[in-house]
This record gives C-alpha cells, structure tokens and sequence, in this order.
C-alpha cells in the first residue's frame, strides 16, 4: 500500500475496518518507479533512505496510525517535511 495513514483507514457502516486510497501501491517484489511516496509523517525510514519498498513500511505505518489513534497527534510531525523525516530516522 505505502501510504498507511489515519486517513486511509475508514469503517463501513458493518463495523468492519478498510484501508482506502491505493494510488501509490504496488505489487511485492517488482521494481517500483515511484519509491518515495506517501505522506511525510507517515514514511518509513527505510524509503527516506532510498530503498525499496517492501511489506515492512505499512507496519510502520500501521504503527504511526496507532499512535495518532492513542495521543491524538503524530509521532514526528515537525515543522516541515526535512524536519518530519529527520526525526523519523533518528
């Protein structure tokens, strides 16, 4: 998916949970031409670092949802985007 975040995730009027929004998904295990994408408080570092995505950065966004869930506020949210992302890899 690569772009897990708390407003991606709704819940039908069935009670159950969905992630929406597949715009920057791709397939597992292909080479991705858009390997930065997402939104900046929820990039995991490993992308930040220019890799290649994998099934691991929506756990990282699953736990950035999470956290929002619980506090009400981001975990590294800063300022601005370098300073979101510099708090994401330290």
């Amino acid at each position: 998916h690569r772009d897990c975040k708390a407003e991606n995730v709704l819940m039908g009027v069935d009670g159950l949970i969905r992630l929406t929004d597949f715009a920057t998904a791709h397939r597992i295990n292909t080479p991705c031409a858009t390997p930065f994408a997402g939104s900046p408080q929820y990039i995991a570092p490993e992308i930040i670092k220019g890799s290649q995505p994998s099934p691991k950065v929506d756990v990282f966004g699953a736990g950035c949802i999470a956290f929002y869930l619980w506090t009400g506020s981001h975990a590294f949210l800063r300022g601005s985007d370098f300073l979101t992302w510099k708090a994401i890899l330290e």
